[in-house]
Order: structure tokens, then C-alpha cells, then sequence
């Protein structure tokens, strides 16, 4: 009997394995029963002042069953906003449509006309995004919780581009999991001038109020909805208040950070045994009043790109990084003066600059002084793709084919 026992536990265990892995695929399975966006325009018309809104959305979602998430992107030329020569990105040599999901990290957004921000959760009461009265709502389908956020109008928009022209931003308050779904929805909107409840869009009247539409982009997702409406009535929104709902699912962490890991996996094992090898090219001592030592040196690192210059790409095979050999980069090196003075050893810091910065920055006197202040030793060198000698190279690739945008 005794020997029994054991065997009796495993076999539960595997059932409730069998049963937990049962529950996920039919999860996946009941979600792609509501997927049929290949037979979808190429803008959701749920929002219909800007193709892109609301985002990120499933209404550019498809089935992929080779992917992670069975899903992936499914972006047109016609999605995206044309340049001033009314050429637009091409998302298929742009890379718009390689993931299986959307940015865990990003905002979400959507347009509404003369949106007021009075009632909504901003980054001083980001608790106010949980309270049940709260006109904004992100909720994670899979464990049935709502997400804390903040809201803000986006101030990069242009106020006459568009009657009352800005998209509503809401930023997540921690990064989102990856290959999860979410819901957002959206009740009790004001409008700035009166403060009159804004009215959804007339698309969006008909999947909410089950009306008729001749609609395809509005018919085939009725399904979609209906789970949506559901889902959030589960959490206090009914569904007669709602003026937008939409939902998404976030990448894999392998479609998000796979080149990432691929590279860093290939150049460690590609480096020596004792080290990067590196050359010293350069020693200041005693520079400020706050650092001892700056040193100056290059390293060979290994090289993905198809050259070591401004302006270059990932060179890919089957969206996999290919190793191209070694390039030497520049690195400098600040030591405190507080270490030497106190025999102490200091912890090291990685620093990166900021946009069209490069990696002199740690000689700017605030870094000094904090770096003295805490005992770091800063370390740094160029990011390439966003450092100053980037600038123009960006500006060649905005101004002539925003598809390339991959240095």
C-alpha cells in the first residue's frame, strides 16, 4: 500500500498537468475562434479619426500557429501615416509584421475628440486607476486583475492637427507580462469645452448596441466583443456606458528580445577565456576636483552589423543576427577620487548616455560629483544607433524612407 502512494500522487500531479495545459490551449483555441483579420481592412474603423487608433489593438492581430503567441502582426502599407511625399512604410521589409504580439512596455492609445484628463488617474494618484469608478480600465484577461496606470493627452500632437487634436495616453504602471492578453475599456469620457459625456464613434454603437452594419470590419469581430463586453462587466463597467473597448496580447519574450539574446549568447562564447581584449590608449589623472584617474581605450568586440559605421544594419539571416567578425569600440573609464582616498573598492556603473549623447558625458560635472559622492566607478562607451555621430544618418533615413528605420 505504502508503494502505492506514491504512484497514486504522481499520477494526480500529471492529471492536474494535463488538466492546467487542457485549460491554456483551450484558452488559446477559444481566442482564435474570434481572430479573422486577414479577411479585415487595414484600419479599425471602432476609431475612425486615425487608422491607427486605438493601439495597440487585435484588430492587427493574426493566426500564426508557428508562433509563440499563435499569433502575428499583420500591419498594411495603408495602416501607417505617409511622409510629406506621401510615401508610407512599408511594413513587411520594415519589420512591422515579424512579432507575435505587441510591446509589453509601450503606451496605449486612442483618439477621441476634446478629451478632458479632470477625472482621470495621472502619474500624482496612479491608485485612482483601480477605483471602480475609474473612467479607464486595463485588465489582464488571464489572471482576471486590473492593472494600475496613469493617463496623460500626448503633447507631441500637434492641437489643430485634429478637432481637439490629441491622443489619451495610458502608460501602464509596471511593464505589462509577455504573451498575455488585455482588455481596456473606456466609460464617463468629458468633453474639455462643456463637459458633456463625448459620444463613441457610430461603429462602435453598432457593436455595442448589437445594430446592424454592413460593416465587415464590425460583423466579424462581434464575436470579439461580446467576450470583451463580458469581460468587462465582470469589473463594474456595463456595457451600455461604454464609449471604446479593445483589446491586445503582448509578445513573447523570445519575439521581443530574441535577437537580443542571440548576440549576447554568441559574442560571450565568441570572446577569450581571459577577457575581452582591449588597448589603453589614453590616462588623465587628477581632471577635476571629484575624479582621480579617466582613461581612454578601445576593445574588439564581436560585430553583427553589415559595417561599423553610422548608418548600418543588423545583417539577418531568417531574422537571426549573423556573427561578421571583431570591430574595435571605443571605452573611457572614470575613477573617484573618494576611493583612493578611502582605500575603498567601488562598485561599477555601466552608463549610458541620452539621445545624440556619447559616452564623454560621465565627464560632466554632475556625474563626477555623484559618482564621487557614492563611490562609482563609471564606465561607458557610444550607443550606436543613438549616438551623436548617428544624426545623420537618422536624418537621411527620415527624410528619405521611414521603412528602413532599423539603424
Amino acid at each position: 500500500t505504502n508503494a502505492q502512494m506514491p504512484m497514486k500522487a504522481t499520477a494526480l500531479s500529471l492529471l492536474f498537468i494535463f488538466i492546467f495545459l487542457i485549460n491554456i490551449s483551450s484558452q488559446y483555441l477559444n481566442y482564435s475562434h474570434y481572430i479573422h483579420n486577414e479577411e479585415l481592412s487595414d484600419c479599425d474603423p471602432i476609431s475612425p479619426d486615425y487608422c491607427l487608433s486605438p493601439f495597440p489593438n487585435s484588430f492587427w492581430l493574426k493566426i500564426n500557429k508557428t508562433r509563440e503567441t499563435n499569433l502575428q502582426t499583420r500591419f498594411a502599407q495603408s495602416s501607417f501615416p505617409v511622409d510629406i511625399f506621401g510615401v508610407g512604410i512599408d511594413p513587411e521589409k520594415g519589420g512591422w509584421n515579424d512579432n507575435d504580439g505587441f510591446s509589453p512596455s509601450g503606451p496605449i492609445q486612442f483618439f477621441m475628440s476634446n478629451i478632458s484628463i479632470i477625472n482621470l488617474p495621472n502619474h500624482d494618484n496612479i491608485e485612482k486607476s483601480l477605483d471602480k469608478d475609474s473612467p479607464l480600465i486595463l485588465i489582464d484577461v488571464e489572471e482576471g486583475k486590473k492593472i494600475p496606470f496613469w493617463s496623460e493627452l500626448d503633447q507631441s500632437e500637434n492641437e489643430n492637427k485634429k478637432e481637439g487634436g490629441k491622443m489619451l495616453l495610458i502608460w501602464p504602471a509596471k511593464k505589462l507580462e509577455n504573451s498575455k492578453r488585455y482588455v481596456v475599456g473606456v466609460r464617463n469620457l468629458i468633453n474639455t469645452y462643456d463637459n458633456s459625456i463625448i459620444q463613441p464613434s457610430q461603429n462602435f454603437i453598432d457593436l455595442r448596441d448589437n445594430k446592424t452594419s454592413s460593416n465587415p470590419d464590425i460583423n466579424l469581430r462581434r464575436p470579439l466583443f461580446e467576450d470583451m463586453f463580458q469581460t468587462l462587466a465582470g469589473f463594474g463597467f456595463d456595457r451600455s456606458s461604454l464609449q471604446l473597448c479593445f483589446d491586445f496580447v503582448t509578445g513573447s519574450l523570445s519575439s521581443i528580445t530574441g535577437r537580443l539574446t542571440t548576440m549576447r549568447n554568441d559574442s560571450l562564447s565568441r570572446l577569450p577565456s581571459n577577457g575581452v581584449t582591449y588597448t589603453i590608449t589614453n590616462i588623465t589623472d587628477n581632471s577635476s576636483e571629484f575624479t582621480r584617474r579617466f582613461i581612454e581605450g578601445s576593445m574588439q568586440v564581436p560585430l553583427y552589423l553589415d559595417n561599423s559605421n553610422p548608418g548600418s544594419h543588423l545583417v539577418l539571416d531568417n531574422n537571426v543576427p549573423v556573427f561578421q567578425g571583431f570591430t574595435s569600440v571605443p571605452f573611457v573609464v572614470q575613477i573617484p577620487n573618494s576611493l583612493v582616498q578611502t582605500g575603498k573598492k567601488g562598485r561599477i556603473v555601466q552608463y549610458g548616455h541620452g539621445l545624440f549623447g556619447n559616452r564623454f558625458e560621465i565627464q560632466s560635472t554632475f556625474i563626477q560629483e555623484f559618482a564621487n559622492t557614492y563611490g562609482y566607478i563609471m564606465v561607458a562607451v557610444d550607443w550606436w544607433g543613438m549616438c551623436d555621430l548617428d544624426q545623420a544618418a537618422i536624418v537621411k533615413m527620415i527624410s528619405l524612407n521611414l521603412t528602413y528605420v532599423k539603424i
